[in-house]
């Protein structure tokens, strides 16, 4: 047997051993950061796609409650999401109250609003009271689109859609969603006869209106509120509302 003193060959499988090194960490690094990020990237693409669809829904719904429009549909991409009809019931309250208060007393009208909701992970889009809105996991909300709530100082406008039904579907591929009225609207203020709900407001210039909203998206429906201006705002974050003052 013989043996060589070759420089050349040692420095030959040195060098494989290390491009085989630097491979091995190549594919380690793309495993560990180059998938999880991959992943994060197509769920943000669906949360945005699901927000599109929310707010497109928005429209729909409007045409089924507030137009001449008897049904709508919705083909929306579940993305392996969940779509599911909340209405209003305890541990995931979603109404509305509005608070007369006038020299004769107080006059509440609570409203249950409900919504459509669509969850990815910890990600939250959904349609509530006229409006499109997105949670985040940090517990923050955003408004989408706004809801069907005016005031101008002298008016106040606010016709109050609810959802009711039940239903879930989730997974992957494409769903569609049905929208249909399950009754004509019904005018709570002004109501003839009733001297507590004559507009205008009767009594004195001390005469107060109140818009409380208690919904898991209570800070974007207070952020919308101080947009309208004439409001006085506070949140309640223990309960999940927000209380809206409305001043001429």
């Amino acid at each position: 047997m013989t043996f060589l003193d070759s420089e050349k060959a040692v420095s030959e499988v040195i060098g494989h051993i290390i491009i085989l090194g630097l491979t091995v960490t190549g594919v380690s690094l793309i495993s560990l950061v180059g998938i999880p990020t991959i992943f994060e990237l197509q769920d943000m693409i669906q949360v945005r796609n699901a927000e599109q669809a929310v707010t497109v829904m928005d429209s729909r719904v409007s045409a089924v409650v507030l137009g001449n429009s008897p049904v709508q549909m919705l083909d929306v991409n579940l993305g392996g999401g969940t779509y599911t009809v909340e209405e209003n019931a305890t541990g995931r309250e979603s109404y509305l109250q509005v608070n007369i208060v006038t020299d004769s007393g107080n006059d509440f009208i609570t409203l249950p609003m409900g919504k459509l909701r669509y969850r990815l992970g910890d990600r939250i889009v959904a349609y509530e009271g006229g409006g499109a809105w997105s949670k985040y996991p940090s517990g923050g909300s955003v408004m989408l689109s706004p809801p069907e709530f005016h005031y101008n100082g002298v008016t106040l406008t606010l016709p109050v859609i609810n959802i009711n039904g039940s239903g879930s579907i989730g997974g992957k591929g494409n769903a569609a969603i049905k929208f249909a009225k399950s009754g004509n609207p019904v005018i709570i203020y002004p109501e003839p006869g009733n001297p507590n709900r004559t507009n205008p407001v009767s009594g004195s210039g001390n005469s107060s209106v109140y818009v409380n909203i208690t919904s898991e998206f209570y800070d974007a429906w207070a952020d919308y509120a101080r947009s309208l201006g004439y409001t006085e705002v506070s949140e309640d974050g223990a309960n999940s509302r927000v209380n809206i003052r409305l001043t001429v």
